[in-house]
């Protein structure tokens, strides 16, 4: 999984287990790209989505479990 924004600026790609990653994107939009190449069975991914007006970018993210 991969996540950009509008400009396609990378702000994080993921495979395997990883848990617990904070991600802060940047921009008018986030793209999140799911691409699964079916070697691997796994429960896929959770996402939580938190929007906050500019420049309070630390109450904003993105969490995997």
């Amino acid at each position: 999984m991969k996540i950009t924004n509008e400009q396609n600026q990378t702000f994080g790609t993921f495979c395997g287990d990883k848990t617990g990653e904070v991600v802060y994107v940047t921009g008018h939009y986030a793209v999140v790209t799911f691409h699964s190449d079916g070697i691997a069975n796994g429960p896929g991914y959770k996402l939580v989505f938190s929007v906050v007006p500019q420049g309070k970018i630390n109450a904003s993210y993105v969490l995997f479990n």
